[in-house]
């Protein structure tokens, strides 16, 4: 039964992807404006319509949703677990003396970007105004 709940899921999600790009609105254009073209197709058109479009797709749209929400779901939990491991780890490092965490100089930090931020931004060059002069 795992088998018949994959199927569906793969299925539904195929779907959703499939119509909602503009190439299906350019076919449901083009699907909405065949009764124009060829006036016996009118019934045909409006059935298929009512019929297929709203009581098939839009259900496996809705449905397809859902699988999409648990797969984001799912992936956020593993991301989230992964993330609280390395913090964890993190934080043991911290313990053991490895690293020092806590005892960090923001100051000479800031210090030294500063340096390496003026070393790397070339210098303005001053504006000429309309009288030749620099401001």
């Amino acid at each position: 039964m795992m088998w018949i709940k994959r199927i569906n899921d793969v299925l539904a999600a195929n779907v959703t992807l499939a119509m909602g790009t503009m190439w299906c609105v350019y076919l449901f254009l083009v699907w909405s404006l065949l009764p124009l073209v060829i006036t016996p197709s009118q019934e045909i058109v409006f059935y298929i319509s009512s019929g297929i479009l709203q009581l098939i797709c839009l259900p496996l749209i809705i449905v397809s949703q859902h699988v999409l929400s648990r797969k984001r779901d799912a992936r956020a939990a593993r991301d989230h677990a992964a993330v609280m491991a390395m913090l964890m780890e993190i934080k043991t490092l911290g313990k053991d003396g490895d690293i020092e965490l806590y005892d960090i100089d923001l100051s000479d930090i800031t210090q030294r970007l500063t340096r390496i931020e003026k070393a790397i931004k070339p210098p303005r060059k001053a504006r000429k105004t309309t009288s030749g002069r620099s401001p």
